[in-house]
């Protein structure tokens, strides 16, 4: 349309089978501008997988922030924060020494996109909430 390409955005991120790849098919242009913008000029991946945690610590903090100014959306970026640097150290960590992990299979894809969407699921939890009362009370709604 007017000789402009608007390339994808999203990309079945409820299939990812982790939270590294959903973020690469969930809102692929502001993923990007995280990386690029924020987590890269922090350092990256360069340092130590302590510093690498911090800087995406901070890198979805910020977005967190990014999307309203609610401690809500702070704790939400932050609570996916959390889930890269875990995972970032499960595949450091723990992959190269399960078999299962390392040869995937069925079982294995199931169990990773099933486990990545409850993780997902409880943040949008954090997200929708007008205060962590009302996350809690969800939560609590939802779960129990």
């Amino acid at each position: 349309m007017l000789g402009l390409r608007i390339p994808e955005n999203f990309e079945r991120p409820y299939h990812a089978p982790n939270i590294a790849q959903f973020w690469r098919h969930w809102h692929m242009s502001l993923s990007s501008w995280i990386r690029d913008y924020i987590f890269i000029p922090l350092g990256g991946s360069r340092g130590s997988p302590f510093l690498t945690a911090c800087n995406l610590f901070v890198a979805m903090g910020l977005a967190g922030l990014w999307h309203g100014a609610a401690w809500t959306f702070v704790v939400w970026g932050l609570w996916h924060g959390v889930g890269l640097a875990l995972h970032r150290s499960w595949q450091l960590t723990i992959v190269p020494r399960v078999a299962i992990l390392q040869a995937g299979g069925r079982l294995v894809r199931i169990a990773s996109v099933g486990g990545t969407f409850a993780f997902v699921v409880v943040g949008w939890l954090l997200f929708a909430a007008p205060s962590f009362g009302n996350a809690y009370q969800a939560f609590i709604h939802l779960f129990v």
